[in-house]
């Protein structure tokens, strides 16, 4: 038994000797290397010395406390004005396809024959309805369907989707059917849904529907337009929602398109809706505010069916007019609903690809207003930069013990202690 004590005792004896030989070697490596760089520094000239420094302090802190610094006053310049662009104001949304322009088309769905007395007369069921004006309707996932074709009998390979996202809606989405089966101009096909929540239908519309082949399509869906009406009229606003799920965002093209058709009576997602038509944002306060509430509404998910349709790379938008003050002095009706998306349908009736050239990742201030993605991202990356300086920092003091016990101490005791 004191055999045992003993041996176990002289163990613990030579661990606590060999953690201290190794402390003493890696001290000593320490201090041999600090008194070489005071031997070199006693050579150095006064520019030398100069450089040294600015390698040693400048290239870690200052340039940590300049990045950030720099990053945080440029976040705080995006309500003010544009840095990357160059300009003292705020980018105005813009169409980046020129073949877009709403307003050089002229509206005739309110002036048609017949078209307000058919929106008041409906009453029956979509698919009944759509039948009644020789469209063929079907009725599956929860939605119900029908193509309008171009009257000129063109064999359009690709479609715009009107959607009645409940029920008050289905009227006028009926109305703008009977409109748009006898427009001379339409090219491109118009399917129209009755559908509150069109997920699945959405999915079998593009993804394909194999156990069916009498499945009714239009062609390739190039955007979406979802319509969702309050009770009654009037209207005094009209929101435009646009978030999708994960980040998703229509074309910027798209979305300008949307809001141009309704001037000056578009909210978006920015915390100022109203029942009122929108006014500019002139405070520094209020252009901070709609940024932020339009970044965190955006975080937070989806906004409206729409996202359904931008999960499958369709642009897509959901109107929401809300109804009127009593006292309103500017008020509107579901025709000034239906003119708007004619204009919209219109303008789409002469792009024969894929919106592309617009922004795809934006921030919103109002309905005239953005600030692009790559705005955001630079001061972002600053803001963000003193980590990756100090992580360096760190990776060079490890690499530095690294060199100093190669240099200083004989590979044998290296090998031997680690």
């Amino acid at each position: 038994m004191p055999t045992t004590r003993r041996t176990t005792r002289q163990d613990e004896s030579d661990e606590e000797t060999t953690e201290e030989a190794v402390e003493a070697v890696m001290d000593a490596a320490r201090a041999a290397a600090a008194a070489r760089a005071a031997a070199e520094d006693a050579d150095l000239t006064r520019k030398e010395k100069l450089k040294r420094y600015v390698a040693r302090r400048v290239s870690s802190r200052m340039v940590s406390i300049a990045a950030f610094t720099l990053g945080v006053a440029w976040m705080f310049c995006l309500p003010a004005f544009s840095i990357v662009t160059g300009q003292l104001k705020v980018r105005g949304t813009y169409f980046d396809e020129t073949t877009l322009s709403p307003m050089a088309a002229r509206a005739t769905l309110h002036t048609s024959e017949g078209f307000r007395a058919y929106l008041r007369s409906v009453n029956g069921s979509f698919c009944d309805e759509l039948r009644a004006l020789d469209v063929a309707c079907q009725e599956r996932y929860g939605a119900s369907w029908g193509v309008i074709r171009p009257a000129s009998g063109w064999a359009a390979v690709e479609a715009v989707a009107v959607v009645a996202s409940n029920k008050r809606s289905i009227p006028i989405v009926l109305s703008l059917a009977r409109f748009l089966r006898d427009a001379p101009w339409l090219g491109k096909n118009v399917v129209v849904v009755a559908s509150e929540n069109p997920q699945r239908w959405v999915g079998a519309y593009h993804d394909g529907d194999d156990e069916d082949l009498s499945f009714e399509r239009g062609g390739l869906l190039r955007g979406a337009i979802l319509i969702r009406l309050p009770d009654a009229e009037p209207y005094g606003a009209v929101s435009l929602k646009a978030h999708g799920f994960d980040g998703e965002l229509p074309n910027l093209d798209y979305f300008h398109l949307a809001a141009t058709a309704f001037p000056q009576l578009v909210h978006v997602e920015s915390g100022f809706e109203s029942k009122a038509p929108p006014r500019p944002l002139l405070k520094y306060s209020e252009r901070s505010r709609a940024l932020m509430t339009w970044a965190k509404r955006l975080a937070g998910g989806a906004s409206g069916p729409h996202a359904h349709f931008l999960r499958r790379g369709i642009d897509a938008v959901t109107l929401e007019p809300s109804e009127a003050l009593q006292n309103a002095r500017q008020t509107f009706d579901d025709s000034r609903i239906g003119t708007g998306v004619e204009l919209i349908i219109r303008s789409l009736n002469i792009v024969e690809h894929e919106l592309h050239h617009g922004a795809s990742q934006y921030l919103l201030m109002d309905a005239t207003k953005f600030v692009s993605f790559d705005e955001v991202a630079f001061p972002l990356m600053l803001t963000a930069l003193p980590l990756g300086v100090e992580a360096a920092k760190e990776l060079s003091a490890y690499a530095f013990d690294a060199i100093v016990l190669q240099r200083d101490i004989p590979h044998t005791i290296v090998r031997h202690f680690l």
